[in-house]
């Protein structure tokens, strides 16, 4: 089997405080909660994988494309971490197709031991065309040139949140999915079989 080269993305912004539209509903980030998934992360509660979306079509085979260790509070107000242990290959598409991150945590979550966690980081989804629901991290291609990692060189809740879709985006699925249907129907001819 061929030797998989990765690399690392260090200072990545992950969660921010505030309120946000998750897709799961709103979803107040305090400074408690991130205390608590930086001390959840040190005592080895979970280790968050790094992954592409939140769902998929492979759905639990879906591959993990490394995963998130150093996490930290920044000012008070924002969880920052490493990406470890991430292909060269997918690595230096990220910052353009998957610039948007969404972490997945879980709430009071409860360990073996009967300790109960408010929040832990188990998930941080890579997100290319929806936005997340978190809006004050900067963009992977932000924090890659800040930290002159060259990620293009690189080459050689569970809590989702990410946005809801807008009303305009979900119209559009909506008639997007009704002009296929469609079209699938008309393209179906019937044949009658002979008596």
């Amino acid at each position: 089997m061929p030797a998989v080269h990765v690399v690392s993305i260090p200072n990545v912004p992950l969660l921010h405080t505030g309120e946000h539209d998750a897709s799961t509903g709103p979803w107040t980030v305090t400074a408690d909660d991130l205390r608590s998934i930086v001390d959840a992360h040190t005592a080895g509660i979970a280790t968050p994988i790094l992954k592409l979306g939140h769902q998929g079509p492979m759905r639990d085979a879906a591959p993990a494309l490394g995963s998130v260790t150093a996490l930290r509070i920044v000012g008070g107000t924002q969880l920052v971490g490493t990406l470890t242990g991430v292909p060269r290959a997918i690595a230096g598409v990220l910052a353009r197709a998957y610039p948007q991150r969404s972490v997945e945590c879980l709430l009071d979550h409860t360990d073996r031991a009967g300790r109960t966690w408010p929040c832990v980081l188990v998930g941080v989804a890579l997100l290319g065309a929806t936005h997340p629901a978190v809006k004050e991290l900067e963009t992977l291609d932000d924090v890659c040139h800040l930290y002159g990692v060259d990620v293009a060189a690189a080459a050689c809740r569970v809590v989702i949140a990410s946005a809801h879709p807008s009303a305009a985006d979900r119209a559009r699925a909506v008639a997007l999915a009704r002009a296929r249907r469609t079209r699938s129907a008309r393209s179906v001819s019937y044949e009658r079989t002979p008596s």
